[in-house]
């Protein structure tokens, strides 16, 4: 079984949309139990919803059971999961990132996937680096 890395924040909300998805589920059960007459249509409208969050659920309980939390920092020269990275162009333009698990990316909030192609990129490299992401040249300035 391979093991999810996850930020606390991350694993919080996971656990919170589990819990609020099971609690749904429940009620979807105990509403159908009580109500006997629902024509063919709702019934499988309501079924297809129903295997949905099924569904869902099983997928959260399955993340959930892998998880383990990211460190607030990582102690390594080379990029890896949880790294602080910070690279310029030759124009002098800084992009700072962190980079995380894939349920955790959010380039808005500079998160960079470690399965992205820029990710994927910088996996493994160090400070004062040179690589290459589309057409344009960066230099790893810092990692952290």
């Amino acid at each position: 079984m391979q093991n999810i890395i996850l930020s606390h924040s991350k694993i919080k909300e996971l656990k919170a949309k589990y819990h609020k998805l099971k609690e749904e589920l429940r009620q979807h059960h105990e509403e159908e139990s009580s109500t006997i007459l629902m024509s063919f249509k709702e019934a499988a409208s309501n079924d297809a919803d129903f295997s949905a969050k099924e569904s869902e659920l099983r997928r959260l309980k399955s993340i959930l059971s892998k998880v383990k939390v990211l460190p607030e920092k990582v102690n390594s020269r080379k990029i890896i999961l949880g790294s602080y990275v910070e690279f310029v162009d030759k124009n002098r333009n800084t992009n700072k990132y962190r980079l995380v698990h894939p349920l955790e990316a959010d380039p808005d909030k500079k998160l960079l996937s470690t399965e992205s192609p820029l990710g994927k990129t910088l996996l493994g490299r160090t400070e004062q680096d040179i690589f290459c992401s589309g057409t344009k040249n960066f230099k790893i300035t810092k990692v952290f």
